[in-house]
């Protein structure tokens, strides 16, 4: 994963983030936060109290000042949570329910969300464009350029040669419990419809 912020002006503060999960993508994602001058990972919130207040650059192995800490959900509440530790975005490679602990106290304060929950319910993606009248808010299920521009692909396919059968096959980590989120994006994007998810 090689992201940068390089459209941030130099003489700017670093952008402060908030980073909700810390499982697989969680942490590789806390990799690229940290070693990326123009961003500060104020902090990370998990549900599980394992690492709790444990310094995210320590744990990673990452030399940084920055403050990075872990901290369990029940230990505050998101108000609570973003007066004492504030930042200027969250980025959310949670759950479904954790734009629930965060995201109205989020938008009261003009905090930018960005998230990469692939599944969420119509409820949920009907409280993100809610919240998108308050604060800046990017969802993509898969935020990841080749995902996009596989579907990005397959769309451009679809409309020269309508005729044409698609078939996409993503295979995720063994652990993954539910369906992948991507997959199920990418079979009911327009004008795609594929006739099954193996996932």
């Amino acid at each position: 994963m090689n992201m940068t912020m390089e459209w941030l002006p130099q003489s700017q503060e670093p952008l402060r983030v908030g980073l909700m999960g810390f499982g697989q993508t969680g942490k590789a994602v806390a990799t690229v936060l940290l070693k990326d001058p123009h961003i500060r990972l104020e902090w990370v919130i998990r549900r599980s109290h394992r690492l709790e207040h444990r310094s995210v650059p320590e744990f990673l192995g990452i030399d940084s000042h920055e403050p990075g800490l872990i901290y369990p959900s029940e230990e505050f509440e998101a108000s609570q949570l973003l007066d004492q530790h504030p930042v200027d975005a969250i980025i959310d490679f949670s759950s479904e329910d954790g734009i629930e602990y965060y995201g109205d106290a989020a938008a009261q304060r003009g905090i930018s969300i960005v998230s990469a929950i692939s599944a969420y319910p119509s409820s949920k993606i009907k409280l993100l464009k809610n919240l998108s009248a308050h604060t800046r808010v990017l969802w993509s299920p898969n935020i990841t350029l080749g995902i996009n521009f596989m579907i990005l692909a397959a769309k451009t396919l679809k409309l020269i040669a309508p005729f044409t059968d698609i078939e996409i096959v993503e295979e995720h980590f063994k652990a993954k419990p539910e369906t992948s989120g991507t997959a199920m994006k990418m079979a009911t994007e327009e004008p795609i419809y594929l006739a099954r998810v193996t996932a």
